[in-house]
């Protein structure tokens, strides 16, 4: 046990020496990228201005400068740089004013963004760069994600969504006490079949039907046409307030809910039949069969369980609106799954957090995972949406009139040119 601290020293020696190796290493290659980017320059600017005038050379290599940079192996001391007279060369890695490797604007938004608070955000930057920056330094660079939170907040729509699904999630927040407050999103899947978070309300005290109205208000003020259908669960008040707000659109409440609500009444035994009873209720390829079936499943399960399908009789017009749409992407709009998997994104990047000190931190979170999430979904299209597209928009026509869709199909076209 005597040699234990000696090993312990030796350990720590031998870091620090492969540290210091690994540091010296890229500092010397980085040094060597740099002379040979220049010497690549001058090649190029050589030759270009001996074609504008043979006898005249305006520019040349004017030897180094030393500047320290900070990289994830610690700060390089003394980097050499090289340099022209003009000024117009800079290694790749070194911008003006900048003595950074890499953006410290982009690694603090990141890390932010993976869930980490300020002040740990802080400590793992002091790490990797050697030097001290305060929270507050911090909390400037996180208040440039709140100014452009806000820019998104205001920017018009370009595209129509045909479908809109909205949900809730909880976020634990302090105001005082900490407590479980519900952020409302909106998640549209527009006409290529590509899924986008359009908006969301932070905070509310619990999910409510209030809520719901003001989320749907403020996206209608910046520009959202009525959908062919919203996508939503069966909190009380929330059809009323689509029918208010978009008369003319369907409303689907989740099938998905009101499967597991069915579930929990009956006993645990029982539900691995009564699971594939419904199942086969929801894949139902007409209204007439879905009521067939469900008059079947009824009189079956009658006898143990007399109120079971009570639920689904009672809103079955909401319940089976998906049957008005084609059959290959029913099975991505009769249920509000795709955001239950985007709120859990958010939980992930959240679980380390526990709660948040305030609003805008929770809210600057929640933005910064749906805007990765809406650079992921722009380059997924939903399987089978092209086949349905047509069909779509045949049901648009009927449900809004022809010259509504006209002026969507050339709007849209209008888009394409201007984005090509």
């Amino acid at each position: 046990m005597k040699n234990v601290p000696y090993f312990e020293k030796k350990e720590s020696l031998l870091l620090n020496f492969l540290h210091d190796e690994i540091k010296s290493m890229v500092k010397e290659t980085l040094q060597e990228i740099a002379k040979t980017e220049r010497d690549a320059f001058f090649d190029t600017i050589l030759d270009k201005e001996k074609e504008e005038d043979p006898f005249v050379l305006h520019n040349r290599k004017n030897g180094y400068y030393e500047r320290d940079l900070s990289t994830e192996w610690g700060i390089l001391k003394n980097m050499k740089i090289p340099r022209d007279r003009l000024g117009d060369f800079r290694p790749f890695f070194v911008k003006r004013y900048d003595r950074n490797l890499f953006s410290m604007s982009e690694l603090v938004i990141a890390m932010y963004q993976g869930g980490l608070s300020t002040r740990k955000v802080t400590k793992v930057i002091e790490e990797l760069t050697e030097h001290k920056y305060s929270p507050a330094w911090v909390s400037h660079i996180t208040q440039v994600c709140q100014e452009t939170l806000d820019q998104w907040k205001r920017r018009k729509f370009r595209h129509y969504y045909p479908f809109i699904f909205v949900d809730a999630q909880y976020l634990k927040v302090r105001r005082g006490t900490v407590a479980s407050e519900a952020v409302i999103t909106a998640l549209g899947i527009d006409w290529d079949g590509r899924k986008e978070v359009l908006g969301f309300l932070f905070p509310g005290a619990k999910e409510s039907s209030n809520l719901y109205r003001e989320l749907l208000h403020h996206l209608k003020s910046q520009g959202l046409k009525d959908p062919l259908c919203f996508i939503g669960d069966g909190l009380s008040g929330l059809e009323d307030v689509i029918r208010i707000l978009f008369p003319r659109s369907d409303f689907q409440q989740c099938m998905v809910h009101q499967m597991r609500h069915t579930m929990l009444k009956v006993r645990r035994g029982e539900r691995v039949l009564l699971a594939n009873d419904l199942k086969e209720i929801v894949y139902s390829s007409s209204l007439d069969e879905f009521n067939k079936i469900l008059l079947i499943k009824d009189s079956h399960w009658k006898s143990l369980y007399p109120r079971l399908f009570e639920g689904w009789k009672r809103n079955i017009n909401s319940l089976t609106t998906y049957l008005k749409y084609p059959a290959c992407i029913r099975k991505n709009i009769y249920t509000t799954n795709v955001l239950e998997r985007l709120h859990k994104e958010v939980k992930r990047r959240t679980k380390v957090i526990e709660h948040f000190p305030k609003e805008t931190s929770a809210e600057t979170i929640v933005y910064l995972v749906y805007q990765e999430c809406n650079d992921f979904y722009r380059h997924r299209q939903l399987t089978n949406w092209k086949y349905a597209i047509d069909e779509l928009k045949q049901i648009r026509k009927l449900k809004f009139g022809v010259e509504e869709l006209r002026a969507e199909v050339k709007i849209s076209n209008y888009l394409k040119e201007v984005i090509a």
